[in-house]
C-alpha cells in the first residue's frame, strides 16, 4: 500500500496516469487526484476593451449575468463546479478498484508549484503524471511543468509520455514486474 499523487489537467491524455497509479498504490492504497484551476483575471470582465474576451468566456461557460462583476463571479463558480464534477467522476471510477481516493483542487497557482506543494503536504510516496502535449521550442529549451516537477519533487516521479499508447499485454508486464 502506498499513497500516489496524480496531477490532472482535465484532458484524456492526463488520465493515462490513472491506471499506472492504481497499480502502484496497490490494494488498499491511496491516490490523490490533483487539479489546478486558474480563473480568468478579473480585469478581463472589468475592462471595457475586453468585450470580445468577455463574450467568449461568457459563451464558453454559459454565463450571461447582467453586469461584469456578476459575470466574473458566475464564470468562476462555473469553472470550479466543472472541475469538481470532473474529479467526482474519476473518484467514482477509481473507487470501484478498492482504492481510497482523495481529491485536491488548487486555485490560481502554477501547476508545477501545486504538484510539488501537494506532494510535500500529503507526504506521498510517488507522483504519476503524463507529459504535456507537443512541446514548443521554449519548453524544449527551458523545460515545462514535468521538468520542474521532476527536478523539485520530494519523491519519485513516474512520467508517462503523452504520445504513449500501451496494449493490454504491456499492462500485464507492468503488473508482473511490480509484484
Amino acid at each position: 500500500m502506498s499513497h500516489v499523487l496524480i496531477p490532472l489537467d482535465g484532458s484524456l491524455g492526463s488520465e493515462k496516469a490513472l491506471e499506472y497509479a492504481e497499480k502502484m498504490a496497490g490494494a488498499g492504497g491511496t491516490v490523490t487526484l490533483l487539479t489546478v484551476v486558474n480563473l480568468p483575471p478579473r480585469h478581463v470582465f472589468n475592462d471595457a476593451s475586453n468585450v470580445l474576451s468577455q463574450a467568449v468566456i461568457a459563451d464558453v461557460w454559459g454565463v450571461h449575468g447582467t453586469n461584469r462583476e456578476e459575470r466574473t463571479d458566475e464564470v468562476a463558480r462555473s469553472i470550479v463546479t466543472h472541475a469538481e464534477d470532473y474529479l467526482r467522476r474519476l473518484v467514482e471510477r477509481l473507487s470501484m478498484s478498492g482504492l481510497q481516493v482523495n481529491t485536491r483542487m488548487q486555485l490560481d497557482i502554477r501547476p508545477a508549484e501545486a504538484i510539488i506543494q501537494s506532494a510535500h503536504e500529503l507526504g506521498v510516496a510517488s507522483i504519476v503524471m503524463v507529459t504535456e502535449g507537443p512541446s514548443s521550442l521554449w519548453r524544449r529549451a527551458f523545460g515545462g511543468v514535468t521538468a520542474e516537477v521532476v527536478s523539485n519533487a520530494p519523491c519519485p516521479v513516474f512520467v508517462i509520455p503523452s504520445a504513449y499508447e500501451h496494449s493490454e499485454s504491456q499492462t500485464e508486464t507492468v503488473q508482473l514486474e511490480h509484484a
